[in-house]
């Protein structure tokens, strides 16, 4: 199978959508700290500790709460709100590959946030 070629322009255009969507989730982390570090919290949680089918549904919806509160346009809101929300189309046998998606995307967020400053220790 020969490999799909990506027109240039369309790969700018990506690239300046993830920037300034990057941009708006800055933003939103600064003017709400406390709920993106109880989002990483949840999130890490979720990824890494067993949790009770039980507990699944309550769990889902306390963190889709959390990632509206983050406000449109962020990465929480653009893709994972509604994959992770079982009232919307969250499911049960996703959830915990969505929530280690997320952590990367904010894993890739840190990054971009990193780079933008020019801080060195001495």
């Amino acid at each position: 199978m020969q490999p799909i070629e990506i027109p240039q322009e369309v790969l700018e255009d990506l690239h300046k959508k993830r920037i300034e969507c990057f941009e708006v989730t800055e933003q939103a982390i600064l003017n709400n700290p406390g709920t993106f570090r109880e989002i990483k919290r949840r999130l890490l949680r979720i990824s890494y500790e067993p949790i009770d089918i039980d507990e699944y549904f309550l769990t889902a919806c306390r963190l889709a709460r959390l990632l509206k509160k983050m406000g449109p346009e962020t990465i929480f809101t653009t893709y994972f709100h509604e994959n992770i929300d079982p009232n919307l189309k969250g499911k049960a046998c996703f959830f915990r590959t969505e929530c280690k998606n997320l952590l990367k995307q904010i894993e890739e967020l840190n990054n971009w946030r990193k780079s933008k400053r020019k801080l060195v220790l001495i």
